[in-house]
């Protein structure tokens, strides 16, 4: 089949012939070349086809001739990329079924593609039951926290796990918020800190956001969003306190400022928190629980430099890795209206980084 002649048909596989030759290129760059000289009979006139065909030009010289391509190339193509990029390779596969129906090549590809697609099958119904299992569990969690049963708990009753809020109140003059971040595998939020402050003079607060989305749909069974949040956890706070201290590691830094800016925390300490949450932010945080469709990702709640400038705050803390790009980026996001404390740490986990070489304990002193 002439392919320059199918143009309008196979116009649409350009852009997987293209991805197939940079998948293939550093294996078999021969190949590479000849899969963006077919992509060439396609659409002749692209100029980014042609800046690859010369890029491959210059190191290697000039490709096979075009008319001796179709019948090997797109086979040995896609035979390459089953084992390189499955996704691309079954994107692939139709223009060369339709060009090479009969290639004794595809029998075996053909069978191996449908063991694949009926555990695509199988794994789209376990999914199915797993989001209705998880909406269930959420609808008995919501329940019972509406209910007498978890109300507002202390930290040492059987039912804490379960509740958004856990409180030590000694009836100190200083109180800690302590906002949970990402639950780092299918579990309950982690309540952070809890050892290095249970025995000092303080009351101590532990908040959960069990529905992992940076606290934008409240406290479950408590509040519903960041605005009935802040009146809930005013109302927490216990009387008795003077001095109130915010503090927070990655999503629960976040809150921490986010949260420590409304209810004029005095001080307020964030460990490598998410401070501009778009959607490529939010998807690599995330835990299993998250749902990215069941927040506004454009909310300027996501935007802790628009959240500050209308409400600076005199004595924020940011403690970050300054090797790690998108921590980095996070907090100089925000470097006008806080102050930052890098180290020289590449990982996310911060806090277990400066727990190692003794830094962590002498911040938490301070408090």
């Amino acid at each position: 089949m002439n392919l320059r002649a199918a143009d309008k048909k196979f116009g649409k596989y350009v852009k997987v012939i293209k991805a197939a030759a940079v998948l293939i290129e550093k294996e078999d760059p021969v190949l590479a070349q000849n899969l963006i000289t077919i992509a060439l009979q396609i659409r002749p006139g692209s100029t980014p086809l042609m800046k690859k065909f010369e890029e491959y030009g210059q190191s290697m010289g000039r490709a096979s001739d075009v008319g001796e391509l179709t019948d090997s190339v797109l086979v040995d193509a896609l035979l390459k990329l089953e084992k390189i990029n499955m996704k691309v390779a079954l994107e692939l596969a139709p223009i060369v079924h339709e060009l090479l129906p009969d290639d004794e090549r595809l029998k075996s590809f053909d069978a191996r593609t449908e063991i694949i697609s009926e555990f695509k099958k199988s794994n789209e119904r376990l999914t199915e039951q797993v989001e209705l299992l998880r909406s269930k569990f959420n609808q008995i969690h919501e329940a019972l926290n509406y209910s007498d049963l978890l109300k507002i708990k202390e930290i040492d009753d059987p039912a804490a796990k379960l509740s958004a809020v856990e409180i030590i109140d000694k009836g100190s003059e200083k109180t800690l918020l302590v906002f949970g971040g990402m639950a780092t595998r299918p579990s309950m939020p982690p309540k952070e800190f809890f050892k290095s402050f249970s025995e000092k003079d303080m009351n101590i607060v532990f908040v959960k956001d069990f529905k992992q989305c940076w606290y934008q749909n409240g406290l479950v069974g408590k509040s519903h969003d960041v605005e009935s949040t802040v009146r809930v956890l005013r109302d927490l706070i216990p009387p008795s306190t003077k001095n109130l201290i915010c503090l927070g590691t990655s999503a629960g830094g976040y809150a921490a400022i986010r949260f420590g800016v409304e209810l004029n925390a005095e001080r307020i300490i964030a460990f490598a928190p998410q401070t501009l949450i778009g959607t490529q932010v939010f998807k690599r945080f995330k835990s299993a629980e998250s749902r990215i469709e069941e927040v506004d990702i454009n909310s300027p709640d996501f935007d802790l430099k628009k959240i500050l400038s209308a409400r600076p705050h005199h004595n924020i803390e940011v403690h970050f890795g300054e090797l790690n790009a998108q921590d980095h980026a996070a907090a100089d996001h925000i470097k006008d209206h806080v102050n930052l404390y890098p180290y020289p740490f590449d990982g996310h986990g911060i806090a277990s980084y400066l727990k190692g070489n003794g830094t962590l304990e002498e911040i938490l002193s301070t408090i």
